[in-house]
């Protein structure tokens, strides 16, 4: 299911690439670093390395090595840790990964406060947000609406 849905996805990036005279594969990472090295086209001139979920650190090192090995500058989305295990280059900084995982942690929260609202642990109608007051509030409310 996946699957289909990345494939779907490449279809409107191949069009953005063409009018830029470029040509895309998407190339879906298979079982092992291996399998999917063997699936790179030969005349790839260049990698976009994507989010791995299910491979380890070994693998994906595998995987990094053997794109170096064929001389093909990659790019990684995933961040600076692709970038120390060899890949080119990324613009995403160690900041932007610690932001990315507050942002989460609050989609947790929230999701989880709403929960709690839901199932009878407090009620909406008794439930209100706490007063704002001190030198937190007046930075939340500036500037100031007239």
């Amino acid at each position: 299911e996946v699957v289909r849905h990345l494939e779907a996805a490449e279809q409107p990036v191949q069009l953005a690439s063409q009018r830029l005279g470029i040509e895309t594969h998407l190339v879906i990472a298979g079982e092992s670093a291996q399998a999917t090295l063997d699936a790179i086209p030969e005349d790839t001139e260049a990698i976009y390395i994507g989010p791995f979920f299910k491979w380890s650190d070994d693998e994906m090192q595998i995987l990094v090595d053997g794109i170096n090995a064929q001389d093909l500058p990659s790019y990684a989305g995933g961040g600076v840790k692709w970038v120390e295990r060899g890949a080119l280059a990324t613009m995403e900084t160690e900041e932007d990964e610690i932001r990315r995982m507050r942002r989460a942690a609050i989609f947790v929260q929230r999701i989880y406060s709403r929960s709690r609202l839901s199932n009878g642990r407090c009620s909406s109608s008794t439930w209100r947000p706490p007063k704002r007051s001190g030198p937190g509030h007046a930075l939340r409310s500036w500037p100031k609406r007239e």
